[in-house]
């Protein structure tokens, strides 16, 4: 008789134990992919412009910081007979958050931001190999950019993400400054493939955007690309990224093709710093006897995540 109450004793003391076990279990928040809160310059999670599908789980997650940006453009016409360079730099606060394992919002907005213009038309007839300008216009402005927001609604299913994203950009920018390509309205979805308990991943993005400035303002926007988790410690993740982003424009000859690639470090799950860059590869919009000699940008971005 004293044997079989030491055993139900021991069996109730057990089940106790492991029902206590599975309820922590169940509290303990499901922290989700390795960087999958790490932010993109509109506040989304993601890689520089590249919008990640995957949403951080939990009830609510904060990721603010900024980054400082360099980028040049310089357009050519055939024979050396006129060039245009545009040198940009701004600084661009963002903040971003996510909601319910599933809603992201975004904002950005440049500032201050510095721009540099020269437009220089050759003496072709000069006896060298590099005419020197005879007419040469060199202009500096500075102010605010353009204020933009994004948002996304984003649902996982095993190793597979899908999200819808809108992003909407206000020509609200100084009037000194070329902004009136940069105003535009962006919908679109996003794809994401978590392989490798989320060390390597495949994102791709669909979109259609309008320019608010131009008559034929409509074009077919894309992205592709992957990022890989190089180190995973404790304190320390780093996740390097590729991916290929290109726009086809309404009205023009071909697409606008620009290679993206970084580095992405998050210290104590609390701190994020990113360094990335793209550069044109393809100019398709432009129409002979334009071409593009050289566009190109480099962010450096700090932010916190939480």
């Amino acid at each position: 008789m004293r044997t079989l109450i030491a055993l139900v004793l021991v069996c109730a003391l057990g089940g106790l134990a492991r029902a206590e076990d599975d309820e922590s279990e169940q509290e303990k928040p499901h922290e989700g992919d390795p960087c999958v809160n790490l932010s993109g310059q509109r506040g989304l999670s993601g890689m520089r412009e590249m919008i990640d599908a995957r949403t951080a789980p939990g009830t609510w997650h904060i990721r603010t910081g900024a980054y400082f940006q360099g980028s040049s453009e310089s357009i050519t016409a055939s024979g050396d007979v006129r060039t245009h360079t545009r040198d940009r730099f701004e600084l661009t606060p963002y903040v971003g958050a996510s909601f319910l394992g599933h809603l992201e919002v975004g904002f950005h907005w440049p500032f201050p931001e510095v721009e540099h213009t020269q437009d220089r038309i050759h003496d072709v007839t000069a006896p060298t190999n590099d005419p020197w300008p005879s007419v040469h216009h060199d202009d500096v402005f500075g102010g605010g950019g353009n204020f933009s927001f994004a948002a996304k609604a984003g649902w996982t299913l095993g190793p597979v993400s899908l999200a819808a994203y809108a992003i909407g950009q206000t020509n609200t920018g100084s009037r000194l400054m070329t902004h009136k390509e940069d105003s535009f309205g962006e919908v679109g979805g996003a794809g994401t493939v978590s392989l490798v308990d989320g060390r390597f991943s495949i994102h791709l993005n669909l979109g259609a955007r309008h320019l608010e400035t131009r008559r034929l303002g409509w074009g077919f926007r894309y992205r592709g690309g992957f990022g890989v988790i190089v180190v995973q410690t404790e304190k320390l993740l780093v996740r390097s990224f590729v991916y290929g982003d290109g726009v086809e424009s309404e009205g023009t000859p071909g697409s606008d093709a620009r290679l993206g690639a970084g580095v992405q470090f998050q210290l104590i799950e609390r701190i994020q710093l990113e360094i990335s860059g793209d550069g044109r590869l393809y100019a398709g919009s432009l129409v002979g006897p334009f071409s593009d000699s050289g566009t190109y940008a480099v962010a450096l971005t700090i932010g916190f995540v939480y």
